[in-house]
């Protein structure tokens, strides 16, 4: 068995907190946008058909984003690129047990606000990555967590996927399923220098970077109206799996 990175290697890129809605109401968005500390959603500018972005909140110094749809409302935060926003400096890159951190302390504001979780259904779906020189390594990177060796040389764009739902016990003796969905890839991020061109002015080249991405969607399947204790138990099962996979790898 080759010899997987630790888990402290790896780096948040994204990571989603979904609470699917029982109406197209409830729960309220607004009540989100308050636990963020921004504004109402109906004092919002930026509308789109079906779903509406409020400003960014901030969590432990990391922004978020609330996103309201007709079936969903998401809570995103990013690992990369991230801005101080009390000074405007780079801040470092989020690393598992620092997203880890973040969540458990937006966690324990959701558990804090009544209303929050009205919901059936929760969805925890976190992005980390694992930085690498190119295509070839990322590949090495991803089949150290696979039963299986991909070929960095002759393969293109492979991507390797699983769902493993399993049968979990709730606190009132209560069973549900939670379903784990996980993405391994290779991920190419192009990115481009803004310049004018012209006599005397260098050409600006685009600039690639290579990641052994880990995308993971884990949530439960749908039930009815989740007690805060049968949350807990949901989310701290769903990060359990995703830790455990990020150790192990994943076995068929």
């Amino acid at each position: 068995m080759p010899t997987r990175p630790t888990i402290d290697i790896f780096q948040l890129e994204s990571f989603r907190v979904t609470f699917f809605k029982t109406t197209p109401s409830e729960p309220s968005p607004d009540l989100f946008a308050s636990l963020l500390g921004v504004p109402p959603i109906s004092s919002q500018t930026v509308n789109m058909p079906i779903k509406t972005i409020l400003s960014d909140g901030v969590v432990e110094n990391v922004r978020f984003t609330v996103e309201d749809s007709i079936h969903a409302i998401n809570l995103v935060f990013y690992g990369i690129d991230q801005v101080n926003p009390l000074d405007g400096a780079q801040l470092p890159a989020i690393s598992f047990q620092r997203s880890l951190e973040v969540l458990g302390h937006l966690w324990t504001k959701v558990h804090a606000k009544p209303g929050l979780l009205n919901t059936p259904r929760m969805a925890i779906a976190p992005v980390y990555f694992i930085p690498v020189d190119d295509k070839v390594s990322g590949y090495e990177v991803v089949s150290k967590f696979i039963p299986f060796a991909v070929n960095g040389q002759t393969s293109s764009d492979f991507l390797f996927q699983i769902n493993n739902p399993a049968l979990k016990d709730l606190p009132n003796g209560k069973k549900y399923t939670l379903n784990t969905l996980v993405q391994l890839s290779v991920a190419i991020i192009s990115s481009f220098a803004v310049g004018l061109s012209g006599p005397g002015i260098p050409a600006f080249l685009p600039k690639e970077v290579y990641r052994a991405r880990f995308q993971f969607d884990v949530n439960n399947a749908p039930a009815s109206v989740l007690e805060a204790a049968e949350a807990d138990v949901i989310y701290r099962d769903s990060v359990a799996n995703i830790g455990r996979i990020l150790v192990e790898g994943i076995s068929l």
